[in-house]
């Protein structure tokens, strides 16, 4: 037997799938209060027809109640305390999604890349001890197994017999050993460096766009790493360690200086003190993470020979550098970044350093496809 509502039913749910992987790809449809909650985003789906029931062929008028010719068949109703009359017309509709659904259509539609995470040298995760063995050092001597092994032998021996004490005698015989079991740890975590300009030309749209993007590179990494940690480094003229709460909300006065930004960087890594409003003065240990640094600004920089010898320092420790420029006043690229383009053009080509521009927020997904895209 035919089930026409529930075929009408499956053909609307694949209208509504279509309907949100086409909304998935414009940023502006995307809830961004669901990004910060959690596993699932609020998508908002503009105008998808709901299926209705339909009974032979539609003539105006008809079964529209009593009236005479030339009234309207459907008069609106006024709407009261400024809601629209009518009928209502339906607008959108809200699906969510999960974070799975996200990674799944960045990895279909924007062609990315699987990243394998770097070797870590041999670093001890975890040691048990599921076994014991006659031999081995001290250290690991198990006195419980070796007391259950001294009676089985004086039992076996004859030297025990029901009713005698215990008599404490080990031989080496009796000797046992608990037997080490070393889990290292399989791969590098992976550090994220956000650098952000806060210089007084930085607009709410560039902010917003800062946060998308920073939740997009930590939805992604977060598939191929055990651990993700993140770092936040805010800058003007001058620059320092902020913390996450206040980083996508802080908007300062001043120049852009890309210089002072580089050196807390060098400064973690090196375990000198550097400017910081976080409780904690950070330690980068280079040897247990891959570095990929995300860098978005909006403007030209003015301590351009002073941050290229910077940056220099710090490339060798970079998994990654991702650098993006907001084209949202001019549309010529700035002198830092072509100076990128060409000082770093083989690793621009091996993709270490990865470079792109947008215009406006939508753009985004060209900065991930850029930024973690399969190249050749």
């Amino acid at each position: 037997m035919s089930d026409p509502i529930g075929s009408a039913r499956k053909k609307y749910r694949k209208r509504v799938e279509e309907a949100k992987k086409k909304t998935i790809g414009q940023l502006k449809y995307i809830e961004l209060g669901s990004m910060k909650r959690g596993e699932v985003i609020r998508l908002r789906i503009p105008i998808v027809h709901l299926p209705h029931i339909k009974y032979g062929p539609w003539t105006p008028g008809v079964g529209s109640g009593p009236g005479k010719e030339g009234d309207k068949v459907f008069p609106s109703e006024g709407g009261a305390g400024g809601r629209k009359g009518g009928r209502g017309v339906v607008e959108a509709i809200y699906e969510d999604i999960t974070i799975k659904d996200l990674v799944s259509w960045m990895k279909n539609e924007l062609e990315l890349e699987t990243i394998k995470p770097s070797k870590r040298k041999k670093e001890i995760d975890k040691i048990t001890y599921p076994a014991i063995s006659k031999r081995g050092s001290e250290s690991l001597l198990d006195l419980d197994e070796t007391l259950y092994a001294m009676v089985d032998r004086q039992i076996v021996a004859g030297e025990m017999k029901p009713g005698d004490g215990l008599r404490i005698k080990i031989d080496e015989e009796d000797l046992r050993y608990r037997f080490p079991k070393v889990k290292y740890k399989p791969s590098k975590d992976a550090l994220v460096i956000y650098i952000r300009d806060v210089s007084q030309s930085v607009t709410p749209a560039d902010l917003e766009a800062s946060y998308i993007l920073s939740f997009l590179v930590d939805t992604w990494l977060k598939e191929f790493y055990p651990k993700v940690e993140r770092v936040y480094i805010a800058h003007n003229d001058f620059a320092w360690e902020e913390s996450e709460e206040n980083y996508y909300r802080l908007q300062a006065s001043g120049g852009t200086s890309f210089g002072p930004a580089y050196e807390i960087l060098n400064a973690m890594m090196t375990g000198r003190d550097y400017e910081r409003k976080t409780q904690v003065k950070r330690r980068i240990d280079k040897g247990d993470v891959d570095i990929y640094l995300i860098q978005m600004t909006d403007g030209e920089n003015w301590d351009h020979e002073v941050a290229l010898s910077r940056l220099a320092k710090l490339m060798p420790d970079l998994t990654r550098l991702c650098f993006l420029e907001t084209h949202l006043y001019e549309e010529e690229d700035t002198k830092f970044l072509t100076a990128l383009r060409n000082i770093y053009s083989p690793l621009v080509s091996e993709g270490k350093v990865r470079l792109c521009t947008i215009g406006k927020k939508d753009d985004l997904w060209k900065a991930m496809r850029e930024f973690f895209g399969k190249r050749g």
